[in-house]
């Protein structure tokens, strides 16, 4: 009998991850790449080996991370709420998660708390950019009527 009854969550678990991928396969790396190469190299060239690594994937998991609510919050521009106000709504409930994202990665025990702080202004930046970035190619997809 048990084996007749599955759970939701991890049915809603696997759909999102699958949404998610779905997603991020529509970012351009070239833009990442001109992104990087504009605003994240020079902003950490002073860094040691260990520590670029380290906020190099951080500020990866944050692009890849707003980008992803950036898809989802265009749901809510179709249906007719001025973009603007999203953005600010889905930064406002979500800047949460960059602290959090940060202990996740253990940052605070490599980096000192004033470049910390620098990481994490440059961090909502990069949040703010890939959130707009979301939106408009969840627009364009739901446009489209492939999401």
């Amino acid at each position: 009998m048990k084996d007749n009854v599955f759970s939701l969550t991890n049915y809603a678990k696997i759909r999102n991850e699958e949404r998610r991928i779905k997603f991020l396969k529509g970012i351009d790396r070239k833009k990442i790449q001109t992104y990087y190469k504009e605003f994240i190299t020079p902003s950490i060239s002073h860094m040691s080996l260990l520590q670029r690594f380290l906020v190099d994937g951080f500020f990866m998991d944050v692009l890849f991370l707003y980008f992803v609510l950036g898809v989802d919050a265009s749901r809510r521009c179709m249906m007719g709420e001025d973009q603007d106000e999203v953005i600010e709504k889905t930064l406002e409930y979500n800047l949460y998660k960059i602290p959090a994202m940060a202990t996740q990665t253990n940052l605070h025990q490599y980096i000192d708390d004033w470049e910390l702080h620098g990481i994490f202004v440059l961090a909502e930046e990069i949040a703010a950019s890939w959130l707009l970035e979301g939106i408009q190619y969840g627009i364009k997809q739901r446009k489209m009527r492939l999401l």
